[in-house]
């Protein structure tokens, strides 16, 4: 079997997600080299008690196995966790070959979409699903941030244009293309044009996906333009933690529906 090729990647971030039809709503924030962007469907409420299953990180327009090695530690006590596990580690893919391999296919011709992210929730213990996105270096770094070092990750791109309707305001506003067009939410990323000092920007972003209601609720987005990844990935922490004051982490269901033939079944996206 012929697989495709990645999307490439550019120093500007590229649109993973969007709210779709959902009606949204958009809260921007600037503090000094960094600037915060949420995003969340108007029936989510982030300070109830909330458990979230921690999906994993995307990294090169994949999912990454490694990334979350050093992030965990770091974004957990958010969640009043000293580590949260994830679902998709090394230990899922060396038990689940299969399903890992078709992931694998469908994310690199596809990206993340509202299809895959609903074939994973069946086994989500939590109320949501957060799926973490980074990209990029601080100013004093040398290389992209990457535990293992490695190339760029794909994250959110500034976008412009209505609320709900799939872009947004301000920076971070897209989430994608849907796989269905009666389905909005997340989806393959498209290019977006290079900024100026993109090479010199570290963005994360964390993306929230009800379990319940089988779509996506919230985005909380960062764009760190200071010295250290170190601060940056801190600065995030404490604003993971004051958007969701109440939440904590929880794990995935061992048993799974999830097979390499569902997966390779997934819509693809338009």
């Amino acid at each position: 079997m012929h697989k495709a090729q990645p999307k490439s990647t550019s120093p500007a971030m590229r649109s993973l997600f969007r709210l779709g039809a959902l009606g949204a709503l958009s809260i921007a924030g600037c503090h000094g080299d960094t600037d915060f962007d949420v995003k969340q469907a108007n029936d989510f409420a982030p300070a109830g008690r909330i458990s979230v299953s921690v999906l994993g990180v995307m990294k090169d327009g994949l999912m990454s196995q490694e990334i979350w090695e050093s992030l965990g530690p770091k974004l957990s006590p958010a969640l009043r966790s000293q580590k949260c596990d994830t679902r998709y580690d090394s230990t899922f893919v060396a038990e689940n070959k299969g399903v890992a391999s078709a992931v694998e296919d469908y994310t690199r011709a596809n990206g993340v979409t509202e299809p895959l992210l609903t074939a994973f929730s069946s086994s989500a213990e939590g109320d949501v699903m957060m799926v973490l996105s980074v990209s990029g270096r601080a100013s004093s770094e040398t290389t992209p941030y990457s535990p293992g070092g490695g190339a760029q990750m794909p994250g959110l791109a500034p976008a412009s244009g209505r609320q709900g309707g799939g872009t947004g305001n301000g920076y971070g506003g897209g989430f994608g293309n849907s796989a269905s067009p009666a389905s909005p939410g997340f989806g393959r990323s498209s290019p977006s044009t290079p900024s100026s000092g993109a090479a010199n920007v570290f963005e994360i972003a964390a993306t929230f996906y009800s379990v319940r209601e089988k779509k996506p609720v919230a985005q909380l987005s960062m764009k760190y333009t200071g010295p250290r990844e170190e601060d940056a990935i801190a600065r995030f922490a404490t604003k993971l933690h004051d958007y969701l004051p109440n939440a904590t982490c929880v794990g995935f269901k061992k048993d799974s529906d999830l097979t390499e033939e569902r997966v390779r079944q997934l819509p693809l996206a338009e």
